[in-house]
């Protein structure tokens, strides 16, 4: 259940930017990368 909610949630914060706050692609495009960056920053150091 909680991989739907992750999905809903990945799908829906793009949605609700573009609509409600009439977001840029631009814009769309650096939610996903803040919302990614953790994981990278993460990650990345110890080689997991």
């Amino acid at each position: 259940m909680s991989q739907f909610g992750s999905e809903v949630t990945s799908l829906a914060l793009p949605l609700a930017a573009i609509i409600v706050l009439d977001a840029s692609t631009f814009e769309v495009a650096a939610l996903a990368v803040v919302d990614w960056l953790p994981f990278f920053v993460l990650s990345l150091p110890p080689g997991v």
